[in-house]
């Protein structure tokens, strides 16, 4: 993914200015024919795909997606419905070599969290963040979370840089965290790291103990949410899960923003759109969308195998330029 300032250039031609408009403009066009384009893509019956590590049986999704519609694990399908569904909590069953199973389904709890996965904090267990930008230190973040009882609490650490992650530099939070629920930041020159850190029970020391990231926070980020999604199944599942639906348009507003899809050819059909329906020049407006939309269709081909056949999808970058560490560890 590229950022608006680095499109610029290239796309600052394309607004109808004679190439001399700003960031701000830029990115205020781009906000206006963002969601027409995602709707457009919608109505073709395009759909996007996201992919998440599985762990304890749930996943969490970003805000981007607005309606999942299809999911598998390992090529596996699974189906759709609400935590309150008047139901099994497994499902329908089948039958599988004589032996009847919960038939898998991917259930919305309703849940949200601030974590890109779930925190199952400890008696021992505290929170740290890290800022991945030497100019962030002194700033401020709010942190809201469950402890062990269920409780709320609220930290407010200011972010230091550190060299070593075990070694105590980094503000850190009371003992015993749990489930994050919110998690925010002001805009920041780089990313912000959420770590825990599992002490030694036996004998707590604050030079001792395993940290752990347990989220990447990108520079806009400043009230990241998740939804959480509860796989029903046995026992514990090890795999992908790959889902496809509708995205929702988040709003551009600093050039630092990352651009969420398209290369720049869709961006110039797409300002292209904006301009005719600023003219009200409707029929012009559809036939450049639908340009866009082939561009972003000839985009997506990259990401599919020759051999298999499939419904056109597009594949939203998430979670493809960061990596959650999450190490098996034992006290």
């Amino acid at each position: 993914m590229n950022t608006v300032a680095e499109y610029f250039p290239d796309l600052k031609t394309a607004v109808g200015s004679g190439g001399s408009c700003s960031v701000d403009e830029l990115m205020r066009r781009m906000n206006i024919i963002g969601p027409e384009l995602v709707d457009m893509v919608d109505a073709k019956g395009m759909n996007w795909t996201w992919c998440f590590p599985i762990e304890d049986n749930c996943v969490v999704l970003p805000a981007d997606i607005r309606t999942p519609q299809q999911a598998w694990i390992n090529g596996e399908s699974l189906g759709f419905r609400s935590e309150w569904w008047n139901g099994r909590l497994g499902g329908d069953m089948v039958l599988d070599n004589q032996q009847e199973l919960p038939w898998r389904e991917l259930i919305d709890t309703g849940k949200r969290v601030a974590t890109q996965c779930m925190v199952n904090g400890r008696k021992h267990d505290r929170f740290f963040v890290v800022p991945l930008h030497r100019e962030d230190a002194g700033t401020k973040v709010e942190v809201r979370y469950l402890d062990i009882h269920g409780r709320e609490n609220i930290w407010t650490p200011t972010l230091k840089s550190v060299s070593n992650f075990n070694i105590g530099e980094a503000e850190e939070s009371p003992c015993g965290v749990g489930e994050l629920i919110r998690f925010h930041k002001p805009r920041t020159k780089g990313a912000v790291e959420l770590w825990t850190k599992s002490q030694d029970f036996v004998k707590p020391q604050p030079m001792t103990g395993t940290s752990i990231r347990v989220a990447i926070y990108e520079k806009h980020e400043e009230d990241p949410e998740y939804r959480v999604m509860k796989i029903t199944a046995t026992g514990n599942l090890c795999g992908t899960l790959m889902i496809r639906g509708k995205k929702e348009w988040r709003p551009l507003r600093d050039a630092s923003d990352l651009i969420p899809f398209g290369r720049i050819p869709a961006w110039k059909a797409a300002l292209a759109a904006e301009a005719a329906m600023g003219n009200r020049q409707f029929q012009e407006m559809r036939q450049f969308l639908a340009e866009a939309v082939t561009f972003l269709d000839q985009e997506a081909t990259g990401y599919r195998p020759r051999a298999t056949s499939q419904p056109v999808s597009m594949i939203t970058p998430w979670m493809t330029y960061r990596q959650i560490s999450r190490p098996n560890r034992t006290v």
